[in-house]
């Protein structure tokens, strides 16, 4: 509902916002029609010579025209019941992170891909979470030299600091630890399951943003930084809060059988 309604919000202030998201095993093509814009899009996985081949389709929201883009890989996300909490996720999500850029550098050096579709290269990509905290640090390393992807700026949102990865950060040896400066492991090492990628999203994004100003106040103290807090005071001059917001029209208090005793401020972040 947040990346509807944030899109939507986005779209009428006449920002050319777009989406991209696995191709998860819930959503039905029958019902939400899509096209293959890029066939074998091979993602490399850090080890020398490796890939993994996935394929980009495209859906338009009949409701908001905003454009969708969904990574398909059968064996990580189609084949999956849930949307994520397996012990592999840093490995689904790394292949996410790794695959936006491929296909943004890919299909931009090649027009045929793109014969029906309009190349298009975003000015600002916004990040969620640790799930996507290795975009910016492979934006700012493994590219930081590709004329077409250096540009790109991004902003890495902040929801809940306390979920960083699949691994318990509250107990992570010496050995362990991982101070988001070495390189992002090949998927398959079991050392990417001990990397950090809300620490790595803290750091190599341009701009961190959280669901308040109030939470963004308080993830710098030692009490709610999550052992984070120490990189966020050190980062602070690009921690930002906003509020989060509600689409009335979608989700409307007054209206919603749902949250009939609710009022509208019940919906607001704090």
């Amino acid at each position: 509902m947040v990346i509807f309604s944030l899109t939507r919000a986005l779209k009428k202030m006449g920002v050319d916002c777009q989406i991209f998201m696995p191709k998860y095993g819930s959503i039905d093509e029958k019902k939400y029609k899509m096209e293959i814009i890029f066939e074998g899009l091979r993602v490399p996985t850090g080890k020398e010579g490796e890939s993994l081949v996935c394929n980009v389709k495209k859906h338009i929201s009949s409701e908001s025209g905003v454009p969708v883009y969904f990574l398909e890989n059968m064996e990580y996300y189609e084949k999956r019941s849930n949307i994520y909490g397996y012990s592999d996720d840093p490995t689904r999500f790394t292949l996410l992170s790794r695959g936006v850029l491929e296909f943004f550098m890919k299909s931009n050096q090649s027009p045929i891909m793109f014969s029906k579709n309009p190349r298009w290269l975003p000015e600002i990509i916004n990040c969620a979470d640790w799930h996507t905290g290795a975009l910016p640090n492979y934006l700012k390393t493994v590219y930081e030299d590709e004329p077409i992807l250096n540009k790109i700026k991004t902003v890495f949102s902040i929801h809940n600091l306390i979920f960083q990865g699949v691994f318990d950060h509250h107990f992570v040896s010496q050995m362990d630890f991982d101070d988001g400066k070495s390189p992002i492991a090949p998927f398959f090492s079991e050392k990417l399951e001990k990397q950090n990628f809300m620490r790595r999203g803290i750091i190599y994004s341009d701009i961190v943003n959280t669901v308040s100003e109030t939470y963004a106040q308080e993830i710098m103290t030692p009490e709610y930084g999550e052992k984070l807090d120490e990189l966020l005071r050190e980062m602070r001059t690009k921690v930002f809060g906003i509020l989060n917001g509600l689409d009335y029209e979608k989700i409307n208090p007054t209206t919603d059988k749902k949250q009939k005793s609710a009022s509208p401020d019940d919906f607001v972040g704090k």
